[in-house]
């Protein structure tokens, strides 16, 4: 259980967000955190040693809250829930790729991970009838 003396710490990191924020870290001092924004698109906010940067606007077009993994130091994944029902992933390694239709009808927020020493991201997310389902996403 998380004394109190976590929570005097609290300090609040701007922007209007209308999903959870999912977060992940790709190495040592640096921390990026991702959310659906009021216009249905994904936003993304880091922290490195300098300290917090602004809310960046990645695009899309989201019907969920994000999920977030890394495989690598210097290399993020980004998986959504598109307005088709579809999943999305974007990835990072210096510079965003655009957008990539994973496919698929999914129809709750993802989760993902990238297991110690996989090359791959696992993604998970709730199916039509309410199934869990998992994919492995190659070169993640």
């Amino acid at each position: 259980m998380v004394g109190r003396q976590g929570l005097e710490r609290l300090e609040p990191l701007g922007g209007v967000l209308t999903s959870d924020p999912a977060s992940v870290s790709w190495g040592s001092n640096r921390l990026d955190v991702f959310a659906r924004g009021s216009d249905n698109a994904l936003w993304h906010k880091w922290w490195d040693t300098t300290g917090w940067h602004g809310w960046e606007r990645l695009g899309g077009y989201l019907i969920s809250g994000p999920a977030a993994s890394s495989c690598a130091a210097g290399h993020i994944d980004v998986f959504v829930l598109g307005g088709d029902g579809a999943a999305y992933q974007m990835g990072y390694s210096g510079t965003w790729a655009p957008w990539q239709r994973l496919g698929g009808q999914w129809t709750f927020d993802p989760a993902a991970v990238c297991p110690s020493g996989a090359t791959a991201a696992s993604l998970f997310a709730r199916g039509p009838g309410g199934d869990p389902w998992w994919t492995a996403v190659p070169g993640s």
